[in-house]
């Protein structure tokens, strides 16, 4: 009726949106940019790519001419890189299958800082032939992991592991140390199932202070925030918990 449409016009007044009202209609549009658009299956096959040789580059080599080995394109391979890994590292090569039908042979590498980049680079010559050579990636990664021994499988996974975690970074926040942003996500989500759903937290408690200097690196902490009066935990979309915002009546979930 005309009062809810009134109302509506009202709660917008201090929103981006302009509205405009004449004796018929009511008008509401935007006036500031649509949100970039993110495509999150895009954005994790890229993050899941960015770690996909951490325990080892996976390297194809195409294109091997009829009669040769896979251990003479082993030893080139060898000899080429053996001044890129330090003195400790017995063998650069966890594994090299042997060349299929279609004149391939799959390489598993040994890391080092900057492997995944020097082998997008890497021309290999054998015997006056030079190699068709490409890190792995989509069907070729598959094909590559396949043909790997058990043992390498767990080296490789255990190699990325170490790799990983060499990589992440304290975190101090609230004043309180996480060893990795994983860490404090699981703590936040201890916190959530933790709780009953509409549980709110208290104000004095740690729990509500860290929520709420990690709500402060919201790309829209300001307007979440806006006549915030408490924080808890309910259930958003997909019936998962999640923290809500408590604002007067109202309340805004948010995730972390």
């Amino acid at each position: 009726g005309v009062q809810k449409v009134s109302t509506i016009v009202e709660a917008l007044a201090e929103s981006h949106l302009e509205t405009k009202t004449d004796d018929s209609a009511s008008y509401v549009r935007r006036t500031t940019p649509l949100p970039l658009l993110v495509d999150r299956a895009q954005a994790k096959m890229e993050k899941k790519k960015a770690t996909a040789h951490d325990g080892g580059v996976m390297v194809k080599v195409a294109n091997v001419p009829e009669g040769m080995l896979w251990t003479e394109v082993r030893d080139a391979l060898k000899e080429k890189v053996a001044g890129k890994y330090p003195a400790t590292t017995k063998n650069p090569v966890l594994f090299v299958s042997s060349v299929t039908d279609d004149r391939e042979c799959f390489f598993c590498m040994d890391v080092f800082d900057g492997d995944v980049a020097y082998y997008q680079e890497l021309e290999l010559v054998v015997k006056d032939k030079k190699l068709e050579t490409s890190v792995c990636y989509g069907a070729d990664l598959a094909k590559g992991v396949a043909k790997l021994p058990r043992h390498v499988v767990k080296k490789r996974e255990q190699k990325a592991k170490d790799r990983q975690r060499a990589r992440q970074k304290p975190i101090l926040i609230n004043e309180q140390k996480f060893q990795s942003v994983g860490a404090l996500r699981g703590k936040l989500k201890e916190m959530l199932n933790n709780r009953k759903d509409d549980e709110v937290i208290p104000e004095s408690s740690p729990d509500y202070a860290l929520v709420k200097a990690v709500l402060a690196f919201h790309p829209r902490y300001e307007e979440k925030v806006k006549g915030m009066t408490g924080l808890k935990v309910g259930k958003g979309e997909g019936q998962s918990k999640c923290f809500w915002i408590v604002s007067g009546e109202a309340s805004d979930d948010f995730s972390v």
